[in-house]
């Protein structure tokens, strides 16, 4: 008995280490992601542009994709759970443009529907759970745009001007940590200022101009990080990463779009290019150099990367080449373990194999 709960014990370590052998490297030009194209839903239309609104641990996706009805075509709220992907925002909101705001890594989500009164929260196999009942304004068309695991929600609502919500915040809440800290940015003053807590952080994260600026999101440590728009024609963007904890900024070389609690990023406008790309403190790299192509894809291009998780697992659009002819889709890209992490994972075991045989 006590043999086969030490091969357990040490079989769980080895899966501990083939799944973090990619944080543990960090990133370099040699990282490589496998990427898996995800499936569409019933009626979508691929000449056109998804988003992707965010990974959960497990690898969960929530977003929006266009969607052919009458009269046109429309952004629907859709879920994949691994295997296929839903269009939750025909069966919540049907005939209308609803979005996805957010998912948390319990599962729960949070859809909303553009210019509607109603916002749901739903847990994939469960009855949803109206929020406008709740405590958001109703008649002022909300929207939730992030959930942490504890449940807590934040976002926005319409009435001459956009205001955020729960009552109280400085402007619209974009993300919200398990800590309850929620950032944004502050639409009813004179400029639009990035927002952390309580704290509006524009003179911070600004250029001389102060045209404006959003803070996007937040880690568990307390890393946010967003854009400044500088320029006198409000054109230009600059990145930044601003770390709560010592109430310091640092600019970045692209425009962030997220950060992972190991402190990874993505974003896109790397090197200038409007393409997707993975950053953390080793440096910064468009995520197409780094790819496998799936089989049976022969190029892909326009990468986004719009979502990641702690496992690195990056989430976002693309436009790719399936026997000659182009579509959008959305993808999941997964990273591979680098052969020289597993090397030195797998010395590590093999000596505490040894420890244990000897004291047998």
């Amino acid at each position: 008995m006590k043999g086969r709960f030490v091969h357990v014990f040490l079989a769980s370590l080895f899966l501990l280490a083939v799944v973090s052998a990619p944080l543990l490297a960090g990133l370099s030009a040699n990282t490589r992601f496998n990427v898996q194209i995800l499936p569409d839903v019933p009626g979508q239309r691929t000449d056109l542009n998804s988003r992707v609104a965010a990974i959960n641990s497990a690898g969960r996706i929530v977003g929006d994709a266009y969607v052919s009805e009458a009269g046109g075509a429309f952004d629907h709220a859709i879920y994949y759970d691994g295997v296929a992907m839903q269009d939750v925002g025909a069966a919540f909101f049907p005939g209308r443009t609803s979005r996805a705001g957010d998912m948390n890594n319990l599962g729960d989500m949070v859809l909303w529907a553009v210019n509607y009164n109603i916002c749901y929260l739903y847990h994939p196999g469960q009855q949803p759970t109206l929020i406008t009942a709740s405590g958001l304004p109703w008649d002022q068309y909300p929207a939730v745009n992030c959930i942490n695991d504890s449940g807590a929600m934040a976002g926005c609502y319409y009435y001459y001007g956009l205001y955020g919500w729960p009552i109280g915040l400085l402007g619209p809440g974009y993300d919200i940590n398990n800590a309850g800290v929620v950032v944004g940015t502050t639409t009813n003053m004179a400029y639009s200022d990035a927002f952390v807590g309580d704290q509006n952080i524009a003179g911070l994260v600004e250029g001389p101009y102060r045209e404006g600026s959003a803070a996007l999101k937040i880690n568990e440590s307390g890393q946010v990080v967003g854009y400044s728009w500088d320029a006198l024609d409000g054109t230009h963007t600059t990145g930044w990463l601003y770390d709560m904890n010592t109430g310091t900024a640092t600019f970045l070389s692209f425009t962030p779009s997220g950060i992972n609690n190991a402190g990874t990023m993505i974003g896109s406008s790397l090197g200038g290019l409007p393409y997707g790309c993975i950053a953390d403190s080793n440096g910064a790299y468009l995520m197409h150099d780094l790819i496998n192509l799936p089989t049976g894809v022969e190029d892909l291009y326009n990468m986004t990367a719009q979502a990641i998780n702690d496992s690195m697992q990056v989430a976002g659009s693309c436009y790719y080449y399936v026997d000659g002819i182009g579509r959008w889709g959305a993808y999941l890209a997964t990273p591979v373990p680098e052969p020289s992490c597993l090397l030195a994972l797998g010395s590590g075991l093999l000596a505490l194999c040894g420890v244990i045989g000897r004291r047998k």
